[in-house]
């Protein structure tokens, strides 16, 4: 492609059809490099007599070239919104007043800025059609400096979709999505003020959410895990999430402010540390800043020194616990690292290395060896203290040496042998021979204990899930040999009522819409319709996916009707979204459609975190809603901010047959 140095300024053609247009008729619109379009864009088409692409509209192009349009209309917005927040132009037109190589050179300089800024665009041909696919993933860096990329049904602009939920994740989870965003390009998630989230509990999990992922970051600068927050949030999410692992295990093991993981009130389990929601942690956080120093600044972990620790003067004149050319102890015994842990290193003059800090060592693979050895040593002192053979980490400090070996030789053996954590010895996955364990290295052990419970909560996962498919399997069969004929209650046809005024309706004067029936009775009705012997009365309504507001006499039966209308939307827009049902009317088609009543039921208690917020179980909670009226159901499903997602065919296909 040739381009002159002066821009094209296009002509207007005329139509067959006598309309005027600023392409030729018949005209495709191409596709190029970017690059390319890029001078199209802003330049014109000399060779077809057409301005600059970005001044044509839907209307100037085939219909077959409106998606190409769109996507070129996308990828440049884009690129020139970078440049205008550089300052490498102040408006679009600008760029059209320029010599040619000027024009170039700021779409090459903007592709420099998205290669450092953002995840490269992985086409080999760089086109149009492949760019816009991926500018969902380099938006993460728009994000930051405040572009509002979402239009809200008022009109206004906002960080997030209209409807969008904050989520309710594992602090793992949602600290790469602090840092990074989603892969839905929302985000990064600490860019979204609290003020811009519409819904009330959303605004709640933000708050978990912000001080959750502050605490780890303050923990992984203290601890030099890396050297600065911009240096952090440069890093892609594995480097990200390594870094996460690290501080998180500072903050269950290693924490100055009191003990995480335990027994007792305000801990958590064990068997849990990686599963429970930021909410939880949020609590603890905050409970452990309530009882800490009052100044409320967070003591460094691990710092807890005296006036006569040994420093060691490094070449840079710092002064450090450890010298500089020392190495942590890798490849020695439990029993030797636990020594030094609370009495020292004799040889090097180092230690008790407790007091050491990241920053104390140097090289990662010291710091690494520094974070996993206080991890390990966290389990050893939280198990010793559950096995009540110490009180507390400073009374192990202050033990002599042979007090301190009897309890290392006490909590060792418990270890392998009496561990809450997980079964350490033995044959199986991630399990230690218990022959010789003394032969092991301190790095073996910690390493083996890290997969043990992880094997063990994901084999106690697959168990629930494998239970609760059985129980779900057994209750079906139940309720198949249950079964009443259906077909003593199933009304496939309405059932027309005369009303005094000469109308047809498919309710009798006086009826009443039900509020006190549970939601499984709603959802039986919805679909078959009332029989006379379960509502006590002479005649029976239904099926209730049919009435109408005109239907039923009376503002609250009116009102009645609409709350019923939008809890079985919901309900049904769930079960769709999940792939147990194709439609509302595949549904009225079942026999017996409870199991899929109850799969969804399940479905929305899970997803509304119903037991992330309170201490009933989930099986408690479906006692509950089987026990409450389907209103109150409504309720407090409303109040918990529970929203089914919508799906476009289920409107339409609740009050039809």
């Amino acid at each position: 492609m040739h381009f002159s140095d002066m821009s094209e300024r296009g002509r207007v053609f005329l139509r067959a059809n006598g309309s005027t247009s600023r392409v030729p008729e018949g005209w495709v619109f191409p596709i190029y490099q970017v690059r390319t379009m890029w001078a199209y864009w802003y330049r014109g088409d000399a060779v077809h007599r057409i301005g600059p692409y970005r001044t044509l509209s839907r209307q100037d192009v085939l219909e077959t070239s409106r998606a190409r349009l769109s996507q070129a209309k996308a990828v440049m917005r884009y690129l020139e919104t970078i440049a205008m927040r550089r300052g490498l132009v102040t408006s679009p037109e600008t760029i059209s007043t320029m010599a040619l190589a000027d024009c170039m050179a700021i779409v090459d300089r903007v592709y420099e800025i998205i290669a450092v800024d953002g995840p490269p665009i992985g086409s080999a041909s760089l086109s149009i059609s492949t760019a816009s696919t991926n500018i969902s993933q380099v938006k993460q860096a728009a994000h930051a400096t405040g572009h509002l990329p979402y239009t809200w049904p008022d009109g206004s602009r906002n960080h997030v979709p209209d409807g969008w939920a904050f989520p309710h994740l594992t602090c793992r989870e949602m600290y790469v999505r602090w840092y990074r965003g989603d892969n839905a390009g929302i985000g990064p998630f600490r860019d979204i003020p609290n003020s811009r989230i519409p819904v009330y509990a959303s605004r709640q999990h933000q708050q978990f959410a912000k001080k959750v992922s502050e605490e780890i970051t303050r923990i992984a600068l203290l601890h030099g895990l890396v050297p600065s927050l911009d240096a952090l949030t440069a890093l892609p999410p594995p480097q990200l999430l390594d870094v996460f692992d690290q501080a998180y295990s500072i903050f269950l093991y290693a924490n100055p402010k009191g003990t995480v993981v335990g027994p007792g009130a305000g801990r958590l389990a064990p068997r849990e540390v990686h599963t429970c929601l930021a909410g939880k942690v949020y609590r603890i956080i905050m409970q452990l800043d309530d009882t800490s120093s009052p100044t409320g600044v967070a003591a460094p972990v691990d710092m807890l020194t005296s006036d006569d620790d040994v420093l060691f003067v490094w070449a840079d004149r710092s002064k450090r616990k450890a010298p500089e050319t020392w190495s942590f102890p890798h490849d020695v015994p439990c029993s030797q690292l636990w020594f030094t842990w609370f009495h020292g290193d004799i040889e090097s003059g180092v230690g008790p290395l407790h007091t050491l800090q990241s920053s104390d060592v140097k090289g990662m693979v010291n710091i690494n060896a520094l974070v996993r050895a206080q991890t390990f040593m966290g389990h050893l002192v939280d198990l010793a203290i559950c096995k009540a053979f110490a009180v507390s980490a400073h009374a192990l400090r202050s033990l002599g040496l042979d007090a301190s070996r009897a309890v290392f030789a006490k909590t060792y053996d418990a270890l392998f042998h009496d561990n809450p954590l997980c079964l350490l010895a033995g044959n199986g996955p991630h399990q230690l021979d218990e022959a010789d364990p003394d032969t092991y290295t301190w790095q073996t052990v910690s390493q083996a204990l890290v997969q043990r419970i992880e094997h063990e909560r994901k084999t106690a996962k697959e168990e629930s899930e494998a239970m609760r498919q059985k129980q779900r399997a057994l209750a079906f069969r139940a309720r198949q040999h249950q079964k009443k004929d259906v077909a003593a209650r199933r009304v496939h046809d309405t059932t027309w009522f005369a009303w005094p005024d000469g109308l047809q309706k498919r309710a009798p004067p006086g009826w009443t819409f039900p509020a006190k029936v549970s939601v499984a009775a709603l959802w039986r009705f919805w679909f078959d319709g009332e029989s006379t012997s379960e509502m006590d009365n002479t005649v029976a309504v239904g099926p209730y996916r049919f009435l109408q507001p005109t239907d039923v006499e009376g503002a609250e039966n009116v009102l009645l009707l609409d709350r019923a209308l939008a809890l079985m939307r919901d309900l049904i827009s769930l079960a769709v979204n999940m792939g147990w049902t194709r439609s509302a009317a595949a549904i009225a088609a079942l026999n017996d459609s409870d199991d899929v009543l109850d799969m969804t039921l399940d479905a929305l208690l899970e997803a509304s975190n119903i037991t992330a917020s309170a201490d009933e179980s989930l099986d408690e909670w479906r006692v509950v809603i089987n026990s409450l009226a389907w209103i109150a159901v409504r309720d407090k499903l409303e109040s918990l901010e529970v929203r089914a997602l919508s799906h476009p065919s289920v409107v339409g296909d609740l009050m039809s047959p």
